[in-house]
């Protein structure tokens, strides 16, 4: 066997990427906080493009990975809301000397920091829902407590209720951002941040259906407690935490990116990654191979085969051991071989000419006795009750001997497949519809089970062949043979007719107050509604997907 590439850590290089980004903005800048060394405006510039650009890539990497519509909407609402901080700390800081725009700059700081929280619940809300759901209204009052406190920021120069500058008399009249004191309004938005910021992993940790839960739910903590630590000592104005980490935009950031990060790698948040582990962890027996013959990756079920093997299978499939045949298929760079056990399909095809073979012996021995012994009563009955099994499935006995000649005869093996499965379906119904004929000659009324039982076995047969089925069979008590067959008449009808092109199939046969109930939803690229079968109802839903309707009124009732 080909040996296995190992294949590119791409995740470790783009980690590698980020983190010597972040170093290029931060090593030049640290050296400026603690030893005043110049550092170019062309570097600050930079800086400012470097972060800007990471989350906004972030943002983008979220549009591609997140599943859940309105949950990835909501984080790239976040993505978009730390771009902003960072935009307007840096008009802040390098294009705005008007002391009093700055101000109200460093207040705008808070509508991220209020919205972003916020948001994180929302997407919570939204994982393990359908694509197409919305969050109720009332989730909306969320946002209320955020808007009052945004505005109390926003107002801080008429009531100082966030933060305390000292009197204007004593600095001429000035109000900056370099002198100011907290007062209730900021430690109640810090609050309320924790707050929600809690509960947002806490719904997360509740919703989650990962096993082991506990031993990764931690891991999205870690950025939060670091968060929360980072903010105390901030406030306390820690000489170290001012000296090292100071610009607490960029730290708030990119912790804020990690705690969503850390959910998305652990699984907390569903995402479309990590396709390479499920198709090596996979039952399936599968291999992906590149022109050259190295087999790129594969999964637990592969089958070993030498690379003469792997060549040939792309060009027609190739039978290599115990039934055991590999196919193969183009795809961009290379080739997806697969193999499959196709030991058990002739086995079928073996019993299946046996059983013709044996039908035409038996038609023939029949013949015989009735023309010698056609006078006895026994042999007349006999012939009577095989005449009628012979009349009412005589469609399906010759589309049987046809599909069996078409088999006989040399075909592909995509062909052979399809036509074993039409041959099991139709043997299937041939079987079963006899069986009902026999037991209706000692009574006309027949056990509803026997019904069951045809339906049973034609669906198993529908299974074999890659058909999606299910059934519930809700009659019980006794049917007339005439309802019966034609109950079982018309799903033989329909399954004929959408065959070709039948996916899945859902069927439910059931009594109430009207009579006999069958209903079929299965997806065909078929035209089901030119059945022409009466009392039957076609509905063609999507493309493809069609529900059909037949009932059996009671006695003296009509439709």
């Amino acid at each position: 066997m080909a040996a296995l590439m190992k294949k590119p850590n791409k995740e470790t290089t783009r980690m590698a990427i980020i983190v010597t980004l972040i170093l290029i903005a931060y090593i030049p800048v640290l050296s400026w906080w603690i030893y005043h060394i110049p550092v170019h405006v062309c570097f600050a510039y930079l800086r400012n493009i470097i972060y800007i650009g990471l989350f906004a890539f972030w943002g983008i990497s979220i549009n591609r990975r997140i599943i859940q519509k309105q949950a990835k909407r909501y984080l790239i609402t976040i993505a978009g809301l730390m771009v902003f901080w960072i935009l307007i700390r840096t008009v802040k800081w390098y294009f705005v000397s008007n002391i009093h725009i700055e101000r109200y700059l460093w207040y705008a700081f808070y509508i991220p920091m209020l919205l972003i929280p916020v948001l994180g619940i929302f997407v919570v809300l939204s994982l393990g829902k359908p694509e197409d759901y919305r969050l109720p209204k009332a989730v909306g009052l969320v946002l209320l407590p955020a808007t009052i406190l945004l505005i109390l920021a926003l107002t801080n120069d008429f009531h100082q209720l966030t933060f305390i500058f000292p009197d204007i008399s004593q600095t001429g009249g000035v109000r900056s951002d370099d002198n100011y004191s907290y007062n209730i309004g900021y430690f109640l938005i810090v609050g309320w941040s924790l707050l929600i910021a809690l509960a947002t992993l806490g719904l997360m940790y509740f919703k989650c259906r990962i096993p082991r839960t506990r031993k990764i739910i931690y891991q999205p903590f870690i950025p939060l407690a670091i968060l929360i630590a980072y903010s105390i000592l901030y406030a306390l104005s820690w000489e170290p935490l001012r000296l090292f980490a100071r610009d607490m935009t960029i730290v708030f950031c990119l912790l804020i990116a990690a705690i969503w990060e850390s959910c998305i790698r652990k699984g907390l948040i569903q995402s479309n990654s990590r396709y390479d582990e499920l198709f090596q962890t996979s039952a399936i027996g599968a291999q992906i191979i590149d022109n050259g013959g190295n087999v790129f990756l594969a999964s637990g079920g592969a089958v070993s085969a030498d690379e003469e093997l792997l060549f040939k299978a792309q060009a027609e499939p190739v039978l290599i051991s115990n039934g055991i045949r590999l196919s193969s298929t183009a795809v961009k760079g290379g080739h997806v071989v697969w193999h499959e056990d196709v030991s058990q399909l002739a086995r079928l095809l073996e019993e299946l000419q046996d059983t013709n073979e044996h039908l035409q012996g038996r038609n023939i021995t029949l013949q015989e006795e009735y023309a010698t012994r056609r006078q006895l009563h026994h042999l007349t009955e006999q012939n009577r009750i095989y005449n009628k099994m012979q009349n009412q499935t005589q469609e399906q006995i010759r589309l049987l001997t046809g599909l069996v000649d078409r088999l006989e005869a040399r075909v592909d093996a995509r062909e052979e497949e399809k036509l074993l499965a039409k041959i099991a379906v139709v043997s299937a119904y041939i079987k079963r519809r006899n069986n009902l004929i026999f037991l209706s000659e000692d009574n006309n009324a027949i056990p509803a089970a026997e019904l069951k039982y045809c339906f049973n076995e034609s669906i198993q047969n529908l299974t074999l062949f890659g058909v999606s089925c299910d059934y519930f069979f809700a009659v019980d008590g006794t049917l007339p043979f005439s309802e019966m067959m034609c109950i079982y008449d018309v799903f033989e009808a329909v399954i004929e007719k959408a065959f070709d092109t039948l996916t899945s199939l859902y069927l439910y046969a059931g009594r109430d107050d009207y009579g006999i109930t069958m209903t079929m939803r299965l997806s065909s690229g078929a035209d089901l509604s030119c059945l022409g079968i009466e009392n039957l109802a076609a509905e063609a839903e999507n493309d493809g997907e069609w529900q059909l309707s037949f009932r059996i009124p009671k006695r003296g009732d009509s439709l």
